[in-house]
């Protein structure tokens, strides 16, 4: 239906009388901007056909992600992860391990000693006051919570991810994260979390 041969039309519908080379190449440079909608429309058409036909399936998003970054050997991979539904708080009689409530650190912020401040996916305590001091690397003012479960923002909850992006390292390197996060953005469930990560 979408497949038409305009310079076909042309000569068919020129009467055999008048059907001179001239009138023809006439008639195809007038054309010639249509024509070039009309391929303009046949590509548009085709791109909103192929990102029509992806959905928040997995296997749909993996065709779609290893089409447009690994076309060739296609390692790009979603993994699930298990999910938590519910978040216990501590509690001492029955014993549950101590959980936080902490702020991400900032190198312009203060911090008093007994402060609790996460960095990264690790929380960290304040040993010593100051300002500026990045908890990785600067021991002497943080002490880092071993095994301290954490409820924070969306991006660092505790509870992990919905599902893990396992891309190449060699693509991983190579590629706009922001923008393959915005594509996988535009189609997987808003409720949903989901991280990049090489292998």
């Amino acid at each position: 239906m979408y497949n038409i041969d305009w310079l076909y039309i042309i000569k068919v519908l020129i009467p055999p009388v008048i059907r001179k080379e001239k009138l023809i190449a006439l008639l195809r440079s007038l054309l010639r901007p249509m024509i070039w909608n009309w391929s303009q429309f046949l590509d548009y058409r085709d791109d909103t056909l192929y990102y029509t036909g992806i959905t928040f399936q997995k296997i749909a998003m993996e065709k779609m992600l290893n089409d447009i970054y690994d076309s060739i050997q296609r390692r790009i991979e979603i993994v699930d992860e298990g999910q938590v539904d519910r978040i216990y708080w501590a509690n001492k009689s029955l014993g549950y391990p101590k959980r936080w409530i902490a702020n991400k650190w900032s190198s312009t912020e203060a911090n008093s000693v007994d402060d609790v401040r996460r960095y990264d996916t690790k929380l960290y305590k304040c040993i010593q006051a100051g300002t500026g001091q990045q908890p990785d690397i600067t021991p002497l003012y943080w002490e880092e919570l071993q095994n301290a479960d954490f409820i924070g923002d969306k991006a660092y909850s505790g509870l992990g991810y919905d599902f893990v992006i396992e891309v190449p390292e060699d693509i991983y390197t190579s590629v706009n994260l922001d923008e393959m996060t915005a594509l996988v953005d535009q189609y997987k469930f808003g409720s949903k979390r989901f991280i990049i990560q090489s292998i």
